[in-house]
C-alpha cells in the first residue's frame, strides 16, 4: 500500500509539475516544452510498475522460478522492446514515449493471467498464498 501511495504521489507530481520540474535543470524553453510533452506520457501508468516487480520477486522466495523469470523478464523482452520499435511506426515520435506505459498496462495483465494461473493449478490464495492442507486427525503426542 505505501508503495502504491508513493508511486501515485510521484506519479501525479510529475504528471501536474513536468514544466517547473524541467525547469529545476534546464533553461532552455523548448527542452522544458518537450520535458512538459513527454514527461507525462512515460510516467502514465507508473504506479503499476511496482507490483509484478513484488510478485515475482515473491514467486522467486517462493522456489516458483519459472514464474519469477516470465514476470521479470516479460516487461523488457516480451514488451517494452517490441513496442519500442513497433509503435513510432503506427503513431511516429509520440510511439517512443507511450512504449514504456504501454508495457507497464500489458504487465499488469499477464501478472494477473499469473496470479489466476497459479491460484487455479497450485491452489493457492489470490495465487500468492499457499494454503495449510485441512488436517483430518489431531496429531498424538509422542
Amino acid at each position: 500500500m505505501l508503495f502504491r501511495s508513493y508511486a501515485a504521489i510521484a506519479e501525479a507530481i510529475f504528471v501536474l509539475a513536468a514544466r517547473p520540474l524541467a525547469g529545476l535543470f534546464v533553461t532552455d524553453p523548448a527542452v522544458i516544452d518537450a520535458v512538459g510533452r513527454i514527461l507525462p506520457m512515460i510516467v502514465a501508468v507508473y504506479v503499476l510498475a511496482g507490483p509484478s516487480v513484488m510478485i515475482s520477486t515473491h514467486f522467486q522466495a517462493m522456489g516458483e522460478a519459472g514464474r519469477a523469470g516470465l514476470l521479470s523478464l516479460s516487461r523488457t523482452y516480451l514488451f517494452a522492446i517490441p513496442l519500442t520499435l513497433a509503435l513510432p511506426l503506427v503513431l511516429g515520435e509520440t510511439g517512443i514515449w507511450l512504449a514504456s506505459p504501454a508495457a507497464e498496462a500489458l504487465m499488469l495483465g499477464l501478472t494477473v493471467l499469473t496470479l489466476v494461473h497459479t491460484a487455479r493449478a497450485r491452489g493457492y490464495r489470490f495465487g500468492l498464498i499457499p494454503t495449510e492442507p485441512k488436517r483430518d486427525t489431531v496429531p498424538t503426542p509422542p
